[in-house]
């Protein structure tokens, strides 16, 4: 905790999104449960958004993906638990809330990379090295950080003013 200053904003990729808040002062852009918390549903998507474009899901596969292989995934960062409290099923989420959440899908790719960042004023990324080559994207990202930790487990970037 000394090494954070009350108000630090990151994004980590994986369980560290709940240790930070427990064992520092900073924040985090996203947690494994934030859809299940009070937080406005574009935040959630936003979350969401930066997920599956570090992963490299381009549009046309998210336009297949979200009505079939993703639906429950959807359903789940939309609105929480509400679709299987609803219909018994996450997979109960209407095709037109897939066609909104879609449409803002395709509106966040549009966005710069360093719109990406700035959205939350994310100032550090914390990835384990165990998953950094399966998130094509994560080089775009990075480009606008410097390495300030790696051990054999852990990278961790600080992003230069924006």
């Amino acid at each position: 905790d000394q090494n954070v200053k009350p108000g630090i904003i990151t994004f980590a990729w994986g369980f560290e999104n709940e240790l930070i808040p427990i064992y520092t002062s900073g924040d985090v852009v996203d947690a494994s449960n934030a859809q299940m918390c009070l937080c406005t549903p574009e935040r959630k998507l936003d979350n969401y958004y930066l997920r599956l474009w570090l992963s490299g899901l381009a549009y046309d596969a998210a336009k297949k993906e979200f009505f079939t292989t993703r639906r429950y995934e959807v359903a789940s960062n939309f609105r929480g638990t509400y679709y299987r409290e609803l219909t018994g099923s996450y997979e109960g989420i209407p095709d037109a809330d897939i066609d909104y959440v879609l449409a803002g899908y395709k509106k966040f790719l549009s966005l710069s990379t360093q719109q990406k960042l700035k959205k939350y004023e994310i100032q550090y990324l914390v990835f384990p090295q165990d998953v950094i080559a399966s998130l094509p994207r994560l080089p775009e990202l990075v480009r606008f950080a410097k390495i300030v930790y790696k051990d054999s487990q852990y990278v961790v970037w600080k992003v230069r003013s924006l």
